[in-house]
C-alpha cells in the first residue's frame, strides 16, 4: 500500500474493482473520500456516550457469496452484533457528484439483501449533499438520521 498526497489517491489492492472475485469498490478512492469516512467514525464515535454502536469501515453487509457490497460506512447495534444477529442498522456512502446514481442503485440493492436496514445515507461531498435513501427506494436529500437522533453533518466536519 502506498499514499501518493500530490495527486491525492491511496493505493489498494487491484482486486477491488468490479467482477465476481472483488470487493466492488473504487480500485484507488481518493484522499478526500478516505479522510471523510475517517472523520464519520471519528465524530460518531465521540457522540456515542453509551458505547452502543458499533461503527465499521468498508465492511460487507452480507456474508452471501454473489452480493459483496462493502459501504463506506456500516453502523450495527453493538447488542445485535455481539447476539450474533449482523445486520446493520445504519449505511452511509461517500461519492462524488458524478457517481450518486449508482450509489443509489446499489442501495436498494442492499436493501433487497438486507432489509432489516433502517436507513441509508449517501454524501456527495462536492456538493456537500446528503441523501437519504429509504427502504422504499424513495431518495430525499437529507442529513438528519432518525435512527442516531442526529444531523450528519456534525460528522463530516
Amino acid at each position: 500500500m502506498y499514499i501518493h498526497l500530490k495527486n491525492r489517491y491511496m493505493g489498494l489492492l487491484d482486486n477491488y474493482g468490479k467482477g465476481p472475485h472483488n470487493l466492488g469498490m473504487t480500485p484507488r478512492p481518493n484522499f478526500e473520500h478516505q479522510l471523510l469516512i475517517s472523520k464519520i467514525i471519528r465524530n460518531l464515535s465521540k457522540l456515542d456516550k453509551k458505547n452502543s454502536l458499533l461503527i465499521m469501515p468498508e465492511t460487507r453487509v452480507t456474508d452471501k457469496r454473489k452480493q459483496e457490497y462493502a459501504p463506506d460506512v456500516v453502523i450495527y447495534r453493538k447488542q445485535d452484533y455481539e447476539a450474533g444477529r449482523y445486520n446493520p442498522l445504519i449505511i452511509i456512502e461517500i461519492e462524488r457528484t458524478r457517481r450518486i446514481k449508482s450509489n443509489i442503485t446499489k442501495v436498494k440493492e442492499i436493501y433487497k439483501l438486507v432489509p432489516e436496514l433502517k436507513e441509508s445515507f449517501i454524501y456527495d461531498y462536492e456538493a456537500k449533499v446528503w441523501y437519504l435513501v429509504i427502504n422504499t427506494g424513495e431518495v430525499f436529500k437529507s442529513s438528519n438520521s432518525l435512527v442516531l437522533s442526529i444531523d450528519l453533518n456534525k460528522l463530516v466536519v
